[in-house]
């Protein structure tokens, strides 16, 4: 008699287990914004190009961000980056994300060598947080970047931005 109360135990769960496994699906979900950021490039060494109206796309694992910045002036520059980075982390509400820029510039002014194309490559470790319920913040840390240009290279080492985005 045991025996039996077990059996039908058993394959009771089983057959609550197979509806649950049949169930399984992928969800996928990404966040648009519109907002703020500032590329990497140290604050002297470009004409002005330190602010940007950037586009943000987000999801659970990964980032993806571009934005222009232009300024009119004696020598208009135009500035444009795209930074990428994946969220391996998460740490309560926060992201932790680590990742690459890259940004051009041109008519730039490097560290006095005159006016040309400005290019930088760097490396970053961020944190980004919903901060209201459409508003999301971001803090990038660039341990390292290279900016190039002119016949020079600059490396800056532990630069920081801030980035803002109001969310769709």
């Amino acid at each position: 008699m045991m025996r039996k109360k077990l059996c039908w135990v058993f394959l009771a769960t089983l057959m609550l287990a197979a509806p649950a496994s049949a169930q399984k699906q992928i969800e996928t979900a990404f966040e648009f914004g519109i907002g703020y950021g500032s590329p990497a490039i140290a604050g002297g060494l470009s004409a002005g190009i330190n602010d940007m109206a950037t586009v943000l796309i987000q999801g659970d694992d990964y980032l993806f961000e571009t934005g222009i910045g232009i300024e009119f002036g004696g020598n208009d520059v135009f500035g444009w980056m795209v930074r990428g980075a994946a969220r391996p982390f998460l740490v309560g509400n926060v992201n932790i994300h680590t990742g690459a820029e890259f940004s051009l510039h041109t008519n730039s002014i490097l560290d006095g060598t005159g006016l040309g194309t400005m290019t930088t490559l760097g490396f970053l470790v961020g944190v980004s947080h919903q901060i209201a319920d459409r508003i999301n913040g971001s803090v990038q840390v660039y341990p390292l970047s290279f900016t190039f240009g002119g016949g020079s290279t600059i490396t800056s080492i532990a630069a920081a931005r801030l980035g803002a985005h109001l969310l769709f």
